[in-house]
């Protein structure tokens, strides 16, 4: 089983595929290039994020990015799978060959703030 092949059935299935549980199965060896391949019935597989961590590391390969509070996964023929990385304020997507992009939100660690409107006339 790849993870294109895993289609969430409600929010248990979300749950259980992207928590922050860490890129591995129960009982499976560490290191192993695709953790949910060949998963048994009644083991949970979590394939995105680093086991233990949260946060923003950038774009990296979906067991190296970091991320904080996923919610909100829809798998897309193309074989991409779109994700809301809730307080990482990030819309991501992980292509078929597993590279995590940011494709919506600010990924600069420092927030520029608030300013002035500009660029609009008076009036």
């Amino acid at each position: 089983m790849t993870w294109r092949e895993l289609v969430p059935r409600g929010a248990a299935a979300v749950a259980a595929l992207v928590a922050l549980g860490g890129a591995a199965c129960d009982g499976d060896p560490a290191g192993k290039a695709d953790p949910c391949e060949g998963l048994e019935s009644g083991h949970a597989c979590t394939w995105l994020g680093v086991k233990g961590e949260e946060g923003f590391n950038g774009d990296h390969f979906r067991n190296e990015t970091l991320v904080n509070q996923v919610q909100d996964l829809v798998f897309l023929s193309d074989g991409t799978a779109w994700f809301s990385d809730f307080n990482n304020y990030l819309v991501r997507r992980v292509l078929p060959d597993g590279t995590v992009e940011s494709m919506v939100g600010w990924t600069d660690p420092v927030f520029p703030g608030d300013g002035p409107l500009t660029g609009i006339p008076a009036g």
